[in-house]
């Protein structure tokens, strides 16, 4: 979803809405649909998703981002010159 051309994550809370506030006849300001509880996210998820999550996250880390942070460190420091003083 794109929101002020910027792409956003479904699930982004950002695309929450804020709630909305209305007078009725001139009384005290009420807000509709502001929740009464904070909103909780995944707790339909048994303890196999959590696991399967969490190895998903973890086999991410290794496999992907950490080598990508390295050839990147590797890229930059090979690429600022370096001075002796």
């Amino acid at each position: 979803m794109i929101v002020n051309s910027e792409l956003l994550h479904p699930l982004s809370p950002d695309l929450e809405q804020p709630p909305t506030i209305v007078t009725l006849n001139g009384n005290a300001p009420i807000s509709i649909g502001t929740p009464s509880k904070p909103i909780v996210r995944g707790k339909c998820l048994v303890d196999e998703d959590l696991q399967n999550i969490q190895a998903t996250v973890d086999d991410f880390i290794t496999k992907a981002l950490l080598p990508y942070v390295e050839r990147q460190s590797r890229l930059l420091h090979e690429s600022v010159p370096i001075h002796y003083f």
